[in-house]
């Protein structure tokens, strides 16, 4: 399993989408398809200065103390991780102070990967197949530079090395002289955040680490990150077919195998492919939306509409809501709050049992529970009552400028956070769904009939228009980056300015929740 920036260890088990587009704002005017090379080729092992040791320092990463390796005036992690001095927070040589640093600013905005090639290289066909590889599978999308602020430069060198995540302004991806389409892609997924597979926490239940042919100036390669103090989480099972893993060989120091299986025998990695694990964990990495279907809670994003499982277990959910690091949810009579990088989950409160909707303002979730709306601190579970029982009939709550705004089945009222003044803006007809987005209320109007459909709602004046009326009853609706995503019929849908929808992609049918990310509650 790898292991992923902020801290995600990935290993995933389960991938049910494939999605083919050829690479976006290429320099070179062509389209791409994934190929495929020969399995037994030899795989050359990714290390930035290979036949060199360095010096072993100590310093953090991500606010966790790390050890890694200062060659030629870097910071080497892990072999062929190029550490920068803002990851590492210091000065050249000292680099022992915390970052600090949000780890969603170590993320691609968007999952967009801005690139520029030297001209110095000229197997830019094997860069182009690995972006096509991870484009066809992935959320991501690689775009060529124009003007970006952040962006990558692929170049040669001695051997192979890249950074991990967003470094802010230009970064490298270091590839050797005759590089394969399986070295760049390796170093392409370090920059996308991912690190090497051998260093999860939980390896030894899958390999053995065989420190005796390992010299002890490269041990620390081979350090999991509880014991190099970096941690580290994961899902499932460690992925030997992750294009993160490394060889038996790898840092050998006497011709015998560093790592091997539980059963003594060495084995072999490939960098073909990225295996279903990893395209399950850069899938929940670069997800801006979640959903339950059936019995799954799934991460998914709005671009491809891509999908990852990331826990089962989730019947009888009945609200569900999401901020950058932690999804919540009612379910089971609990309020829980759910990692989406590891899937740790932890019970924020219990006895909710008549959920019917929740919002996120500022590390609380103002819950409707059995028609009293409950102030719960994401943190503590503290809960606190807001007013009476007054909401028995409301089927929705949203927030937008300073004022929460509750959905009836007849009425939409606009209320003051923390107190019981409320006032109705507007009366509607079997109405459910409430979003709200860009100083205007968007709901679904459930009569049949021509009718029926998606209103949107200018809450200043209580007048509602019929925005989109493509839509079944039961559809389920977010807003995220300034759009509406409508799940129905089995699809997922944009729906543009004018009200007219973009089909995004297929197998969502079921869904009984949806969540975005919401970034204006913390």
């Amino acid at each position: 399993m790898k292991n992923m920036l902020f801290f995600i260890r990935a290993s995933f088990t389960i991938l049910s989408v494939v999605y083919l587009t050829a690479c976006s704002g290429l320099k070179e005017e062509q389209a791409l398809v994934p190929t495929v090379e020969k399995t037994s080729e030899q795989v050359v092992p990714e290390l930035a200065y290979p036949g060199e040791t360095g010096e072993e320092k100590e310093g953090t990463l991500f606010g966790r103390n790390i050890k890694y390796a200062e060659i030629n005036g870097e910071a080497v992690f892990e072999g062929d991780i190029i550490l920068s001095k803002k990851q590492l927070n210091a000065a050249a040589g000292a680099r022992t102070e915390g970052t600090g640093v949000s780890l969603n600013a170590q993320k691609w905005a968007k999952g967009i990967v801005y690139y520029t090639i030297e001209k110095t290289v000229t197997n830019t066909s094997a860069i182009y197949a690995a972006m096509a590889i991870i484009e066809a599978s992935t959320p991501i999308t690689f775009v060529y530079r124009s003007n970006q602020y952040n962006y990558v430069t692929f170049k040669y060198g001695r051997g192979f090395s890249s950074s991990v995540g967003v470094t802010g302004g230009q970064q490298f991806i270091t590839l050797g002289l005759g590089f394969s389409k399986g070295g760049a892609l390796h170093e392409i997924c370090h920059t996308l955040g991912l690190f090497h597979e051998h260093t999860r926490d939980d390896r030894d239940q899958t390999i053995t680490v065989n420190f005796q042919n390992i010299a002890p100036t490269l041990q620390v390669n081979f350090l999991t990150h509880k014991q190099s103090g970096s941690a580290g989480f994961g899902f499932d099972k460690m992925d030997l077919k992750s294009v993160m893993m490394m060889n038996s060989d790898y840092c050998s120091s006497n011709g015998l195998p560093s790592m091997t299986t539980k059963d003594g025998q060495p084995f072999s990695v490939q960098r073909t492919e990225l295996s279903p694990n990893d395209i399950r964990c850069l899938t929940a990495m670069y997800s801006n939306i979640y959903s339950v279907s059936d019995d799954g809670l799934y991460a998914s994003d709005t671009r491809k509409g891509k999908r990852a499982l990331l826990s089962q277990g989730w019947f009888y959910t009945r609200a569900v809501t999401a901020d950058p690091y932690f999804v919540y949810a009612c379910k089971g009579g609990s309020l829980v709050r759910i990692r989406p990088d590891n899937g740790d989950t932890k019970v924020i409160a219990t006895g909710f049992y008549y959920v019917q909707s929740m919002v996120l303002l500022k590390g609380f979730l103002y819950v409707i529970d059995n028609g009293v709306i409950k102030k719960v601190s994401t943190d503590t579970g503290v809960t606190t009552t807001v007013g009476t029982q007054l909401w028995l009939p409301a089927t929705d709550i949203a927030y937008m400028d300073g004022f929460f705004y509750v959905m009836t089945k007849n009425a939409i009222f606009r209320l003051t956070p923390d107190t019981e003044n409320f006032v109705q803006i507007a009366a509607v007809a079997d109405a459910r769904e409430l979003v709200a987005m860009g100083g205007r209320l968007y709901y679904v109007k459930t009569t049949p009939g021509k009718t029926s459909g998606i209103y949107k709602l200018d809450p200043a004046v209580g007048f509602a228009l019929l925005f989109s009326p493509l839509f079944t009853p039961t559809a389920q609706m977010v807003s995220s980056e300034g759009s509406l995503y409508i799940a129905d019929m089995g699809n997922l849908y944009k729906i543009e300015a004018n009200g007219n929808s973009v089909n995004i992609s297929p197998g969502w049918s079921f869904t009984a929740q949806l969540a975005a990310l919401n970034y204006y509650n913390y």
